[in-house]
C-alpha cells in the first residue's frame, strides 16, 4: 500500500514544496538557458536537413503564388456577387496554416523542439485569427483562450525546466481552463456554434456539435481533479489530466476550423476550377461537394483518433490494449483470423466498391465521353474497369486480412458447391451481363420492349437490369431473360421510327383529291422527316368510308406521340378546308304504326295474351 501511494504521490504536496524549497532560480535565467538550448538544436537541425528544408520552402513559394491567384479570384467574386468564401478572402493565412500543419509531416524528418514550438505557435496563431470567421463572437473568445492556455502548457515544458514553476503554472492553467470551458458550455447550450457569412447554411455537423458540448460539459470536473492531484502531489497524473484536456480543447478548435475550411474550400473548388476541368463536377456539383466533404471528414476523424495517444498520454495503455485485442488471432480450422483482420477486410471491400463506382463515374463522364468511341464500346470499357477494380479490391481485402489464397481452398470449394446448387441463376445472370457488355444488343438509355414491358433501359447491373417503363415504374429484369428472350430495341442503330395514321372519307370524295390533300397536310411538318418522304396510300373500301393510310417517319422516337397528334390535327384541318367529309357510322330506325287496341309486342295476326288474375 505504501509502495502504491509512493508511486501515485511522486512529489510532496504543493505547500510543502513551496515552504521547504530553497531560493528558486530566476525565471529569466531559466528561460534564457532553455532558449539557448532550443536555438542550438534548431541550428543543428537546419544544417542536417538543408535539402528537405529547401524543398519545403520551394513548395511554400508555390503556395504563395497560388494564394495570389486565389486573392484575385476572391476580388472578382466579390465584384460579381459580393460573397466570396473564407478561402478566397484569406488565402495567404489559410494556405500557410495548412502547409505548416501538414507539410512537415510529409517532407521533413521529426522536428526538433524549437522548430516544433514555432510550428505549433504559428498554427495556433492562425487558428486564433481565423476563429471569428468560423464561429460567432461569443464562442470565439473561449476557444482562443484555450489555444493560448495550451501553448503555455507546451512552453512550460520547453522553457521552465523547474518542478515548482511547472506545477504552479499547471494550477493556474487549470483554473483558467475551468473558466473557459464553462463559458464555452454556456455558449453551446444557448445556441450551436455555426459558421458565419456565406457558409452559415452548412454549419457544423451534429456529431461535432455533440462532441463539443460533451467536452465543454465534462472538462471542468476533470480539470478540477487534475488540479487537486497537482496540489496533493500526484504530479504525473494531474499534469496529464490538465494538459490532456487542454489539448483536447485545442483539437476541438482545430477540428471546427478544419471542418469549416474543408467545406468552404471544396465549395470554392467545385464551383471554380473543378467545374471548368471536369464534366462530372460541372453536371453534378451537389454530389461532388457531398462526397468530397465526406471523404475529407473521414480523414479528419482518422487523424484525430490517431493523435489521441499523443494528446492524452494516459490513453497510451488503453490504445496498446485495443491494438493487442485487435491483433489476437482466432483459429477457424486452418485459418487464423483476428478481429483486426475482419475489420481490415470489411473496410477494404467497402473502399473497393466505392472506388470502383467513383472510377466508373469519372470514366463515363470525363474520359470515354472525350474519346472517339461508340456508346456501346464506352459502356463495355467502363464496365470492365468496374469489374476489374472490384476483383482487385476483393483480392486486396484478402491480403489486408492476412489471408493467403492457399488458405481459401475450403472457402472456394464451398463456393463451388453453392454455385452448383443454389447460385446457378446468379452466375447465369452475371455471365449474361458480361455478354450484354461485349455484344451490345442494347445499351443504357435505349428504348426496349421485352415481353409485356416497354421502357428505357436505365442500368445494366451485375445480376439484373433496371428498366423504367413509359408509365414511370422501374422494373428489374434478370440479365438472362434479356439474352434468352426476344427483345425489341427501338434505338439500337438510330432513333427514327415510322408512324401510321388511318383516315376514312365518305364515298362522295374523289380519291385523287384526298391523296393530294393528305400529302399537303404533312408538308413542312417539323417533326416529320423529309427522307424518307411521307407516303399516302388508298388502302381499302370500307363499310362506310374510303380508307387511306398515311405513313411517315419521325427522327426522334421520344417525340412519336407528339408528332402523331400534331399530324392528325393537320390532316383534320386540311380535310375540313377542302370540303371532304369524314363519315361516321349511321343507324336507320324504322317505326311501324300498329292498329288501335293492339299491343306493340303482339305478333301480327295474333291475339293478345289473356289478363292475369289478380
Amino acid at each position: 500500500m505504501a509502495d502504491l501511494r509512493a508511486g501515485i504521490l511522486s512529489v510532496p504536496p504543493i505547500w510543502e514544496q513551496v515552504w521547504t524549497r530553497p531560493e528558486p532560480e530566476p525565471l529569466a535565467t531559466l528561460a534564457e538557458r532553455s532558449l539557448g538550448v532550443l536555438f542550438s538544436g534548431t541550428i543543428e537541425y537546419l544544417e542536417r536537413h538543408s535539402g528537405a528544408l529547401l524543398l519545403f520552402g520551394l513548395i511554400a513559394c508555390a503556395l504563395f503564388v497560388l494564394a495570389l491567384q486565389l486573392r484575385r479570384l476572391g476580388r472578382s467574386t466579390a465584384d460579381a456577387d459580393g460573397a466570396p468564401g473564407i478561402t478566397l478572402r484569406r488565402p495567404f493565412l489559410v494556405l500557410a496554416m495548412l502547409w505548416m500543419l501538414f507539410g512537415p509531416e510529409l517532407l521533413l524528418p521529426e522536428l526538433d523542439a524549437g522548430l516544433s514550438a514555432l510550428r505549433t505557435g504559428f498554427v495556433m496563431a492562425a487558428l486564433a485569427v481565423l476563429l471569428p470567421e468560423f464561429v460567432v463572437r461569443g464562442a470565439a473568445m473561449p476557444l482562443r483562450g484555450l489555444l493560448i492556455a495550451t501553448y503555455l502548457t507546451m512552453a512550460e515544458r520547453a522553457l521552465l525546466d523547474d518542478p515548482l514553476y511547472g506545477r504552479l503554472l499547471s494550477l493556474l492553467l487549470a483554473i483558467i481552463g475551468i473558466w473557459l470551458f464553462r463559458r464555452l458550455q454556456k455558449k453551446l447550450v444557448s445556441g450551436p456554434i455555426r459558421m458565419q457569412g456565406q457558409a452559415a447554411s452548412r454549419g457544423m455537423s451534429k456529431l461535432l456539435q455533440a462532441i463539443s458540448l460533451g467536452l465543454a460539459r465534462y472538462a471542468p470536473p476533470v480539470l478540477l481533479v487534475g488540479l487537486l492531484a497537482e496540489v496533493i502531489g500526484a504530479e504525473l497524473f494531474g499534469n496529464q489530466l490538465i494538459s490532456g484536456v487542454l489539448y483536447l480543447g485545442t483539437a476541438l478548435a482545430a477540428w471546427i476550423a478544419a471542418d469549416m475550411l474543408v467545406q468552404d474550400a471544396v465549395v470554392q473548388i467545385v464551383n471554380g476550377p473543378a467545374a471548368n476541368w471536369l464534366r462530372a463536377v460541372r453536371n453534378h456539383p451537389e454530389q461532388a461537394v457531398h462526397y468530397s466533404v465526406l471523404v475529407l471528414r473521414i480523414l479528419l476523424v482518422i487523424g484525430f483518433v490517431a493523435l489521441l495517444p499523443v494528446v492524452l498520454p494516459l490513453l497510451q495503455p488503453v490504445w496498446h490494449a485495443v491494438l493487442t485485442a485487435l491483433a489476437t488471432p482466432l483459429a477457424l480450422g486452418s485459418i487464423g483470423l483476428s478481429l483486426g483482420d475482419v475489420i481490415a477486410f470489411a473496410v477494404s471491400v467497402v473502399l473497393a466498391i466505392n472506388a470502383a463506382r467513383l472510377v466508373r463515374f469519372l470514366l463515363q463522364e470525363d474520359v470515354v465521353s472525350r474519346l472517339p468511341l461508340s456508346a456501346a464500346t464506352a459502356s463495355a470499357v467502363t464496365r470492365l474497369v468496374y469489374y476489374g477494380i472490384m476483383v482487385a479490391g476483393v483480392l486486396f481485402a484478402f491480403a489486408a486480412a492476412g489471408l493467403e489464397l492457399s488458405q481459401l481452398t475450403m472457402v472456394v470449394s464451398a463456393l463451388g458447391v453453392g454455385i452448383g446448387f443454389g447460385l446457378q441463376d446468379i452466375v447465369r445472370n452475371f455471365v449474361s451481363g458480361l455478354v450484354i457488355a461485349f455484344e451490345h444488343p442494347f445499351r443504357e438509355g435505349d428504348l426496349i420492349a421485352t415481353g409485356q414491358i416497354t421502357g428505357r433501359l436505365q442500368e445494366i447491373g451485375l445480376r439484373a437490369s433496371r428498366i423504367r417503363t413509359l408509365e414511370g415504374a422501374e422494373v428489374m429484369v434478370p440479365n438472362a431473360n434479356l439474352i434468352s428472350a426476344e427483345v425489341t430495341n427501338w434505338t439500337l442503330s438510330d432513333r427514327t421510327r415510322r408512324i401510321e395514321i388511318l383516315v376514312g372519307v365518305d364515298y362522295e370524295s374523289d380519291p385523287r383529291r384526298v391523296l393530294e390533300v393528305l400529302n399537303g397536310a404533312l408538308a413542312g411538318h417539323p417533326g416529320v422527316a423529309a427522307h424518307p418522304e411521307p407516303v399516302v396510300l388508298f388502302k381499302d373500301f370500307g363499310a362506310s368510308s374510303l380508307d387511306f393510310s398515311v405513313l411517315a417517319w419521325t427522327p426522334d422516337v421520344d417525340e412519336r406521340l407528339k408528332v402523331e397528334s400534331e399530324a392528325r390535327v393537320r390532316i383534320f384541318s386540311a380535310l375540313r378546308e377542302a370540303g371532304i367529309a369524314i363519315p361516321f357510322p349511321q343507324l336507320d330506325l324504322h317505326v311501324r304504326d300498329t292498329p288501335p287496341g293492339t299491343h306493340a309486342g303482339t305478333p301480327s295476326g295474333g291475339q293478345s295474351p289473356p289478363p292475369v288474375a289478380g
